[in-house]
């Protein structure tokens, strides 16, 4: 069984607003994310690993702002 996701359907991280939680198929695996980008509209299935550094589905990625620095 794979691991459980600590997000919930609402969460939104940046412009990214998850509307789905996708469960993970092996173990040690890690939970996918459907988001929705409020930049542009369109739907992304994004490694729960990884939402916390974005802040678009990548339509904004040539603007400096998008990226978080940690």
């Amino acid at each position: 069984m794979g691991r459980k996701s600590v997000y919930s359907v609402g969460d939104i991280f940046g412009k990214l607003e998850v509307k789905e939680i996708i469960p993970s198929n092996k173990s040690g695996s890690a939970v996918k994310l459907k988001c929705l980008c409020h930049y542009c509209g369109n739907e992304k299935i994004m490694s729960a690993v990884n939402i916390k550094k974005r802040n678009s589905c990548g339509c904004q990625q040539r603007e400096p702002n998008t990226w978080k620095s940690i």
